[in-house]
């Protein structure tokens, strides 16, 4: 049984893929660009600590918080694209 996981990093590299394409669209203006880029960046901070407090691994407890920032950043990024297309 083979497990395909995507890793903390491939995530924020394919949400940092998201964010550019926003603001390459037009579905994202600059501020709200610079708002998601500031929390992507957090996140990294938050990665390395966690990282550095163990030896270079992340433990489940870690991956799991950072997942959660994860998410809520993917579905703020989501709404933000898609906010002035709704009625």
């Amino acid at each position: 049984m083979q497990h395909h996981a995507v890793t903390i990093n491939q995530r924020r590299e394919h949400q940092q893929q998201r964010i550019a394409q926003g603001i390459h669209s037009g579905r994202l203006n600059a501020r709200q660009a610079g708002r998601l880029e500031r929390r992507e960046a957090s996140i990294g901070r938050q990665e390395r600590h966690m990282r550095f407090a163990a030896h270079g691994r992340l433990n489940r407890v870690d991956r799991v918080r950072l997942n959660h920032r994860l998410n809520r950043t993917s579905r703020d990024l989501y709404r933000a694209k898609n906010r002035r297309f709704r009625q």
